[in-house]
């Protein structure tokens, strides 16, 4: 098969960062090839390399965000690339870009697939309302990444609906279990700086708690965004500077991993939670808010600990009791291991594959008027 992956930017997040993996995944299977399409000229350019490297087809539409009014010609740009390319399937992995494929591909008799990465992707605006209309009538399968990310796109929906849940997946093989000793504990949490969603000013709150208990740590915050001035503002005021570091983007998580002892997201809202798994695939100890699919990835008590939403005194409580008990982190970090081996990008790759060939013998039957 020939499969044409369409995504509206490609820049270092956990949706990209998964499409990086299948395509790496990809390169060995000379039975199917994938195609990288970006709508928009957002693109992390480290990201690219590496994607470059995997020998998979890339096209950029190059795209200026902006001006809504451009989307019709990118349409009409799209088409001509399918209508060259003609691809088994098409996967979309945006509501945006969703919307770009759903006109590019009618009377193409193409498959188009859509995953949804998280929840929450359509508001109740007209615009939204009309988008998840098109979305539902106009999908072949639809891929959700975790069960929350499932009833929430199903909420209201009375017709059946061809949904699969596919938990996103990492490769197991990057990733080296943590055996440093810090003579400081270091906490490590990756994600965008944007606070309102992934709620790092709650564990920099935590964090002033915890060092008001006397309990010596650092903390690296990676990864930027929106909210990086904001929160170095609050590192400051909450005394913490000289403790946590914010590192900005970088390329090499998994070495800033396996050199950390804890791992916490304190996400508000998160559809799955990408590097929860690479956490846990570094044999840290891991804590994360109890909502979505982090609370669906870690048991709590089990492969690792949940704290309330929002609640930083809780976090707190979570944080310190792992920094004072060397035992418990050993215990979680060993559930960890255990817990992600069931997350391998190669078990991702298969029910992909599955996916696409279902989509593909229900239109070819359809379109045959065989069944």
């Amino acid at each position: 098969m020939q499969i044409v992956h369409f995504v509206t930017s490609f820049e270092l997040a956990g949706l990209e960062r998964l499409i990086y993996v299948l395509c790496r995944r990809n390169s060995s299977d000379s039975a199917n090839r994938f195609t990288l399409a970006i709508l928009n000229d957002v693109v992390d350019e480290n990201l690219m390399r590496a994607m470059v490297q995997t020998g998979t087809e890339i096209v950029e539409l190059k795209r200026s965000p902006g001006n809504p009014l451009s989307v019709v010609s990118y349409i009409f740009k799209f088409r001509k690339l399918l209508t060259v390319c003609r691809p088994d399937a098409v996967h979309v992995h945006h509501n945006f870009s969703f919307l770009v494929a759903f006109f590019a591909t009618r009377f193409l008799r193409i498959p188009l697939i859509y995953t949804l990465h998280a929840p929450r992707l359509y508001s109740s605006s007209c615009f939204n309302r009309i988008s998840k209309w098109l979305a539902q009538r106009g999908t072949d399968r639809f891929i959700a990444i975790s069960e929350p990310v499932k009833k929430d796109f199903l909420d209201g929906t009375t017709r059946p609906l061809p949904i699969t849940t596919v938990p996103n997946g990492i490769d197991l093989g990057e990733f080296s279990v943590s055996r440093c000793e810090n003579p400081v504990l270091r906490i490590v949490c990756v994600a965008r700086l944007d606070h309102e969603i992934k709620g790092q000013d709650i564990l920099i709150e935590a964090l002033a708690i915890v060092r008001g208990r006397s309990l010596p740590f650092t903390c690296q915050l990676i990864g930027d965004g929106p909210s990086r001035s904001y929160l170095e503002k609050l590192v400051k005021v909450r005394g913490l500077a000289g403790m946590v570091e914010f590192t900005g983007v970088r390329m090499n998580v998994a070495d800033l991993l396996s050199g950390a002892d804890l791992f916490v997201l304190p996400s508000r809202y998160e559809g799955f939670g990408l590097v929860i798994l690479e956490a846990m695939a570094s044999g840290l100890p891991v804590i994360v808010s109890n909502v979505d699919g982090p609370a669906e990835i870690v048991e709590d008590g089990r492969s690792g600990l949940h704290f309330k939403s929002g609640d930083p005194d809780d976090l707190a409580d979570k944080i310190e009791g792992l920094l004072t008990d060397a035992g418990s982190r050993r215990r979680y970090a060993a559930a960890s291991l255990s817990r992600v081996a069931g997350y391998s990008i190669d078990l991702v790759y298969e029910a992909y594959l599955g996916i696409y060939r279902d989509a593909l013998e229900s239109r070819n039957c359809a379109t045959s008027r065989l069944c």
